[in-house]
């Protein structure tokens, strides 16, 4: 009994100490490896079934259980193995120890009178052993693991005291005119000195210091050895431990320059974080929320060509028609908007081999300017780079692919801008069958960066001219985005979070940036790390600590054509999947956007009719518009492609989840 409260006792403890860690929203230990001690007390277990032994004869009925207390210390090393999992190695002195007893009842003479009589028979056993134990540990959520693995230990003291001592009645003793008899004590003999057994247990890391070097760990685990004390009897040993262990976990320091920058190179970096608006502050603090999400990523259906030629460019993805057999849509999921889009031919080759009784038309289009005006057969022969490529990679036949020839296309771009004139240089492909060309969906975990842009403000001051330069981004030694170029810096520097989502945080860990700026004579200067905290708040913590969620669909309406904000037939098709997918409850955020060619106001302007042509097709009720104009560039401007990507209407749909 006594034994059992003491257990009661420590389990409490082991639950009031864990406790004081449960609100604390850690930074993953298993980032690095952890060195450490650990210490607890065990309370013994003995299991046995075996008369009286044969190292020390008595008359005793036989042993059946007993019990110890006592304390384990020891060493630990523990490594990750990925972001859940990690292996914990730990070598220690354990203390196995137990008193075992059996009572013997025999009819005594008391006063020349047969009385009961109660004989305790006992074996004080003294059981040390240097133990290894590797386990493997799995991290169940928040800073609570759970651990399973093997117990070996060499047993390095093996005493006992074995006695038999009178009771009850009281005012007799043994023939001796003691209480005491048959009292032995030296080495168990025939010990197994290997003990195997299995261990496993629960642990909760409460970080000490801000740093998150110094961990203080509660700990519970239960150990069960698989052979006996002794090679000829029926004896196992069990016992809870409950401790503490204290982890020490290094982290790589900070850059530090250790050399003094030479006067004639210096450089500055500073990040403010920019809103939807265009609003500018300091940087503060990125907050990143995960959502439940459906993305409808839109396929822009041209492919541009150079001036005067009919070669397809190399920036469109080209395979080998063994590797067509095995490409998959979705396998296009975690890449940007422009790389789906130069997989644009793959994807209608996929398509095309998915739905058979489908066609296409190819409609090649010149600029009508120079060497390209009138030439139809230019028009023809881009249109033929198409075909080729779908039959030869993705064998379909010529009789699915229908080929037209235009000069200017149907909707051309302003031919009297460079960059118009280069747009109206493309093949448009339709088809019969809407879900060729639709967007692509993806179901996905969402995670949305409040503010939505960093930008990084950089200045140099270099004698000798700037050769090269690099600002790169970092989170726990993993490198999250970069710029770099040649020559003098970029003034301003956008970090667009939603244009690069692989890119966002998914840690509540600082994330780190610094410049780099080398002169033409190879001297470098590096700025001081500087840190933004990051605070992660995800789908699990959400439904953990019951935080109001929502589901968030994301449509984007491109094919807009230049300088106008007419619906077009495409778009419609997307707006009837919108409204479909509507809810009473949902709340309908519409964003337009421009190029960056025209005048400023103007493109505010027109980005606000796109948004509202929009809404007034979907005609509900709970709905946002903005028009932000080119004051955010989603996509690069120098290609055709990126202009006609920002040419767009972003439609965000969220929904409550109930």
């Amino acid at each position: 009994m006594k034994t059992l409260n003491t257990s009661l006792i420590l389990l409490i403890l082991f639950l009031l100490i864990t406790s004081l860690g449960l609100s604390h929203d850690k930074l993953s230990i298993l980032d690095y490896p952890s060195y450490g001690i650990y210490g607890n007390v065990g309370l013994n277990n003995h299991k046995a079934n075996f008369p009286a032994p044969d190292f020390c004869p008595t008359c005793n009925p036989g042993f059946t259980n007993g019990s110890g207390i006592g304390p384990n210390f020891g060493i630990l090393y523990e490594l990750p193995i990925s972001s859940k999992f990690f292996l914990d190695l730990r070598l220690g002195y354990l203390h196995r120890s137990g008193l075992l007893k059996a009572d013997e009842l025999k009819t005594v003479s008391l006063d020349g009178e047969p009385a009961p009589g109660i004989f305790e028979h006992s074996i004080d056993a003294t059981l040390h052993s240097i133990a290894l134990q590797p386990m493997i540990g799995y991290n169940l959520f928040g800073s609570l693991n759970i651990e399973v693995g093997l117990n070996v230990g060499y047993s390095v003291t093996n005493h006992y005291l074995q006695k038999e001592v009178l009771t009850s009645p009281p005012g007799i003793t043994f023939e001796n005119d003691s209480l005491v008899r048959l009292q032995r004590s030296g080495d168990l003999p025939n010990v197994n000195k290997l003990s195997f057994g299995v261990v496993g247990g629960l642990s909760y890391d409460i970080p000490l210091n801000s740093k998150y070097t110094w961990f203080l760990t509660p700990e519970a685990y239960y150990l069960y050895e698989l052979n006996n004390v002794t090679k000829n009897q029926n004896w196992k040993i069990s016992s809870l431990k409950l401790g503490l262990a204290l982890k020490y976990q290094p982290r790589p320091e900070k850059p530090v320059v250790v050399v003094p920058p030479p006067v004639n190179l210096t450089a500055s970096v500073k990040a403010n974080g920019v809103e939807y608006d265009g609003t500018e502050e300091e940087m503060i603090k990125i907050r990143v929320e995960e959502y439940l999400s459906s993305r409808w990523k839109p396929l822009l259906t041209y492919v541009f060509f150079d001036d005067n030629s009919a070669v397809l460019p190399e920036r469109y993805s080209r395979i080998t028609s063994d590797s067509a057999k095995r490409f998959k849509i979705q396998d296009l999921n975690e890449q940007g908007t422009l790389e789906v889009y130069h997989h644009l031919l793959n994807i209608i080759g996929r398509r095309l081999v998915d739905n058979p009784d489908s066609k296409i038309t190819l409609v090649g289009c010149n600029n009508g300017q120079g060497a390209e005006k009138n030439n139809k057969e230019l028009s023809m022969r881009r249109a033929e780079a198409l075909r080729d490529y779908l039959s030869d990679i993705w064998g379909i036949k010529a009789d699915r692919m229908n080929i037209e020839t235009r000069n200017l296309p149907q909707i051309p771009s302003n031919s009297n801008e460079a960059e118009g004139v280069e747009e109206n240089r493309r093949v448009e492909i339709t088809s019969d069958n809407f879900d060729i060309v639709s967007p692509i969906k993806t179901e996905d975990t969402m995670r949305v960066a409040n503010p939505p842009i960093a930008r990084f403000k950089t200045t140099a001051s270099v004698t000798n001219g700037i050769s090269h330069w690099t600002l790169s981004s970092s989170q726990a030694g993993k490198t999250l985005k970069t710029f770099s170029g040649i020559g003098d810096v970029t003034p301003t520097l956008d970090w667009t979070f939603e244009n690069d989502e692989k890119t966002i945080p998914s840690k509540s860990l600082p994330l780190d940036y610094s410049l780099s700026v080398t002169d033409n004579q190879g001297k470098s200067f590096n700025t001081p790390v500087k840190s933004i905290p990051i605070e992660v708040i995800s789908i699990e913590k959400k439904r953990r600590e019951r935080i109001a969620d929502k589901y968030v669909d994301r449509y984007s309406l491109i094919m807009f054509s230049f300088d106008k904000s007419d619906i077009s037939s495409f778009n419609e098709k997307i707006l009837a999947l919108i409204h479909s997918n509507l809810k009473p409850n949902s709340t309908v955020n519409i964003t337009g956007h421009t190029d960056r060619t025209g005048e400023h106001d103007y493109n505010v302007n027109l980005s606000n009719n796109r948004a509202n042509a929009v809404a007034k097709s979907l005609n509900f009720e709970n709905t946002n518009t903005t028009g932000v104009g080119e004051q955010q560039l989603l996509y690069n401007n120098d290609v055709p492609e990126g202009r006609f990507y920002c040419r767009r209407v972003d439609v965000t749909v969220e929904t409550p989840v109930e």
